[in-house]
C-alpha cells in the first residue's frame, strides 16, 4: 500500500449553494463559470460510480490500512456527492436543465462493463480529478473573483481529492496482484484513454447546453472562448497537462506525485476556513 494512502479524513462540510445560487459566479465570466458548472454536473453520478466500484472489492482487501482507507475514501466521496447535488440543485433553480446533462454522464459511465473495468475507470477519473485539484490549489488566485461559497466548496473538494489520490489505484493493484506488470499497465492505459475521451465528449456537450441556456450562441467563436480559458488564460488545462501525463508512466504511483508539505498547508487552511465559518 502507498505510504500516504491513509493520510486523510472526511470533512462533513456544507456550503448551502442551492439556497443562494449565483449565475456566472466566477467573476461574471460565462465561459469560465460554465466550465466549473459542467464539472459539478458530472460529479454526483461519477462519485457514486467510484464508491460502488471500490466497495465491490472491499472483501478482497486484506490489508487493514487499505481497507480503512477505502472506507474513508467512500465517506469523503459521499460528502462530495451531497454538496454537488446541492450545487446542481442551485443550477436547477437558475433554470438550467441539469437532468438532461446528467444523463450524458451516466450513459458514458455505463459503457464500462464488469467490476474490473469499472475499477479502472475509477482509477482513470480519480487521476483526472486529482490533476485538476492540484492545479486549482496551486493557482488559488484564480478564485479571487469567485463568489465565496463556490470558492470554498471547490477548495475543500480539491484538497480531499489530493488526500485520497492513491486509494483507487492501490485497490486495483491489490486485486490484480496475480497479473503481470505489462497486463496491468496496458489495461490501465487503454481504459484511461477510453474514459477520458467519453467524459470529454459529455463535458463539451454539457458546456454547449449551459451556453444555450444562458442565451449564448454556440459555435466556433464560443468554443474559441472556452479554448482560451482552458489553454490560454487562466489556462485550466494547460497548467494541468504535465500532471495529466504522469498517468502514462509505467511505475505511476499517485502518492509520490504530489508534495506532502503542499497538502499539509492546504489541510491547515481548510481547517481554518471551517473555524471561521462556524
Amino acid at each position: 500500500m502507498s505510504p500516504l494512502t491513509a493520510d486523510f479524513k472526511p470533512r462533513d462540510r456544507s456550503f448551502g449553494i442551492s439556497a443562494n445560487p449565483v449565475r456566472h459566479w466566477w467573476g461574471g465570466d460565462q465561459p469560465l463559470t460554465a466550465i466549473g458548472d459542467a464539472f459539478s454536473v458530472m460529479l454526483p453520478a461519477g462519485e457514486r460510480f467510484f464508491i460502488q466500484s471500490l466497495l465491490h472489492y472491499e472483501k478482497r482487501i486484506e490489508d487493514p490500512a487499505l481497507k480503512a482507507a477505502l472506507r474513508e475514501f467512500c465517506r469523503q466521496e459521499a460528502f462530495h456527492t451531497r454538496e454537488h447535488e446541492d450545487y446542481n440543485n442551485g443550477l436547477r433553480r437558475l433554470g438550467y436543465d441539469v437532468d438532461r446533462m446528467e444523463v450524458r454522464v451516466k450513459r458514458a459511465l455505463k459503457l464500462a462493463h464488469g467490476p474490473m473495468q469499472r475499477l479502472y475507470v475509477t482509477c482513470a477519473l480519480e487521476h483526472l480529478t486529482t490533476t485538476f485539484a492540484a492545479t486549482f490549489l496551486a493557482n488559488n488566485e484564480w478564485y479571487d473573483t469567485a463568489e465565496g461559497a463556490y470558492a470554498r466548496l471547490w477548495r475543500w473538494h480539491a484538497l480531499e481529492e489530493l488526500e485520497h489520490r492513491a486509494v483507487a489505484l492501490d485497490v486495483a493493484n491489490t486485486v490484480t496482484g496475480n497479473w503481470s506488470a505489462w497486463r496491468r499497465y496496458r489495461t490501465r492505459i487503454a481504459i484511461f484513454n477510453a474514459a477520458v475521451f467519453l467524459i470529454a465528449v459529455a463535458f463539451l456537450r454539457n458546456l454547449a447546453d449551459l451556453a444555450r441556456q444562458d442565451g449564448v450562441k454556440v459555435g466556433p467563436v464560443y468554443f474559441a472562448r472556452i479554448f482560451w480559458r482552458l489553454f490560454g488564460r487562466p489556462g485550466l488545462f494547460r497548467k494541468s497537462f504535465w500532471r495529466f501525463l504522469t498517468y502514462y508512466k509505467p511505475g505511476f504511483a499517485p502518492a509520490r506525485e504530489h508534495d506532502p508539505a503542499f497538502i499539509r498547508a492546504w489541510q491547515a487552511r481548510i481547517e481554518a476556513e471551517a473555524l471561521q465559518a462556524d
